[in-house]
């Protein structure tokens, strides 16, 4: 199965690398960083909160219009969100 995933909102923090992670927390840039092993190489972010991304990313990802995202939810045979 072809798998997408999709920031936007407070999820685009994920993006942002941390120089501390704070204590009880998982640095989740390593899990991030893993997507590519499980074949998960189509991963973008909502264009229009380009300005909130850092200019290096935890993940290379490419910007979609807030159009897009519809149109990528439309394509899905399942969409999960978290």
């Amino acid at each position: 199965q072809s798998v997408s995933v999709l920031f936007l909102d407070d999820g685009l923090s994920y993006l942002t690398p941390l120089d501390e992670v704070p204590k009880g927390q998982t640095d989740l840039s390593k899990l991030l960083k893993s997507l590519p092993l499980y074949d998960v190489n189509d991963v973008y972010y909502v264009e229009s909160a380009a300005q909130s991304l850092p200019l290096e990313s935890v993940l290379e990802c490419q910007p979609i219009s807030v159009r897009a995202v519809g149109d990528l939810v439309t394509a899905a045979t399942h969409v999960v969100t978290f």
